[in-house]
């Protein structure tokens, strides 16, 4: 069963300034803003061009691969601009929204990780949950499909201190795994399949927070 796992000091400054530049040295990036609760703008996704895509990607993917001593394969790699903080959610693959997902699905493939470095120090944290689901990114439907019911494991106080943009009642449903601080060149791996989100970031006065995302797959055996 894969598991969540934080590695410290995986990119180091020098590697954050070099990738950082080859995102900007090209006009050809692709830009997906995510919108949110009508003319909001949740978040803005930064994908390296045609350009440099295979560098970037071939460079992370290569490092993280012999971090874990595992094949992945990433193509997906972005820089996040996170404005507003996510909810609850996996990275799953959604057979009721199969274009939730940009790389959301490849034949012969199974899920593997999702990896997130911070490119700067935030006082913020990302929630992995020990709940999953394969086949949807939204809770609602995992919780229906399943028949949960509330297991209320979350104190009110860790709740108070990073959950309050979710409802008490909706994070009745879960229990947490791990609370991963953003500091900057770690490296977060977590299944894909597992229930996640931010903190309420904007409690702590933060704006905007960045950081390198990619999704991977692993080969069917």
């Amino acid at each position: 069963m894969k598991k969540t796992q934080i590695f410290d000091g995986f990119l180091t400054n020098d590697e954050i300034f070099e990738l950082e530049t080859n995102f900007r040295k090209y006009v050809d990036m692709d830009l997906w803003p995510a919108p949110y609760d009508g003319n909001k703008c949740q978040a803005l996704y930064v994908y390296p061009g045609p350009t440099n895509k295979d560098l970037v990607c071939d460079f992370l993917t290569t490092k993280i691969n012999n971090l874990l001593k595992e094949e992945h394969f990433c193509d997906s790699w972005h820089i996040l601009n996170s404005y507003l903080p996510y909810g609850i959610h996996t990275d799953a693959y959604d057979d009721s929204d199969p274009n939730a997902y940009l790389h959301s699905k490849k034949e012969g493939f199974e899920l593997g990780y999702t990896f997130l470095i911070p490119l700067s120090d935030y006082n913020s944290n990302t929630v992995v949950f020990n709940e999953r689901a394969e086949y949807t990114k939204n809770w609602h439907n995992w919780r229906d499909k399943e028949n949960i019911t509330p297991c209320n494991f979350i104190e009110t106080d860790t709740y108070n201190r990073y959950l309050t943009h979710e409802s008490q009642a909706q994070i009745s449903y879960f229990s947490i795994d791990t609370i991963y601080p953003w500091k900057k060149g770690n490296l977060l791996v977590m299944p894909r399949e597992a229930f996640h989100c931010s903190d309420n970031f904007l409690k702590n006065n933060i704006f905007e927070k960045r950081a390198l995302v990619g999704w991977s797959y692993i080969k069917n055996d």
